[in-house]
């Protein structure tokens, strides 16, 4: 296996530097019997990494720019996700995190805590399952249906504590694809005490989901601050958008 992704590399390596590159070309630099190599190519082609010119010549595949744009994207996002936590929080002056799906895992990014002094306990503010937090719930909405999927499958349906209301596959993805439609989840817990809410940050098709969420006591999400904690949710979604997208 190991000289299999040795050969790889140095054909990947190669092409990225001479591109494009006929098979005689490769063949003369990797020193490779040209059935093998021609075979090698093959594979690499089907799976993305490498495409077959019109020409019979190769050049670098898209699957390579998807998993470049990708690793791009996740580190931009954590390069900016802490600034826009911290001030969706001084705007709102609650809890604020920001969220991805790291392969097939809900994986918190950012959080800034408010300094009111009634707050939400860290046990439920720092919840990283999809379907106990109203970030995780827009995760999976967001996600494309094979993720989705595969999600579903590792972590099974959720429980009745956890989504009231859901007992089959069917009642889940009806249930996501509302929030995906609305583009907003909520979710009041601990007996009503605790109302989390959580919007998704508008993204490429082939980037991994995001979302920003907003935790606080029940009791101060009303009237005016109610209408000032959501168009602050959606600014914030909008202004990380805008942050990742930059080159």
């Amino acid at each position: 296996m190991g000289l299999v992704i040795e050969k790889a590399a140095r054909i990947l390596r190669l092409i990225s530097e001479h591109e494009p590159c006929s098979l005689k070309d490769l063949t003369a630099a990797t020193g490779l019997n040209k059935s093998t190599l021609f075979l090698n190519l093959k594979s690499m082609v089907e799976v993305g990494f490498l495409s077959k010119n019109d020409d019979s010549s190769y050049s670098l595949g898209p699957e390579l720019f998807r998993l470049t744009s990708r690793r791009r994207y996740a580190e931009r996002l954590r390069l900016f996700a802490q600034d826009i936590a911290e001030q969706l929080q001084h705007d709102v002056d609650e809890a604020a995190n920001v969220n991805t799906i790291d392969g097939i895992h809900y994986t918190r990014v950012a959080a800034s805590d408010t300094l009111q002094p009634v707050k939400v306990d860290n046990d439920l503010l720092n919840q990283t399952r999809f379907y106990r937090s109203a970030t995780g719930r827009v995760l999976l909405a967001q996600a494309q249906p094979e993720l989705r999927e595969r999600i579903i499958s590792a972590i099974g349906l959720p429980s009745r504590e956890d989504w009231p209301g859901i007992g089959s596959h069917e009642q889940l993805i009806t249930a996501l694809d509302r929030i995906r439609s609305d583009g907003v989840a909520d979710r009041v817990i601990a007996d009503g005490q605790v109302t989390y809410l959580a919007a998704p940050v508008p993204r490429p098709a082939d980037a991994p989901p995001v979302a920003i969420g907003i935790c606080m006591p029940s009791f101060r999400f009303k009237d005016k601050h109610r209408v000032l904690v959501l168009k602050s949710l959606h600014a914030a979604a909008r202004r990380l958008a805008l942050m990742l997208a930059e080159t």
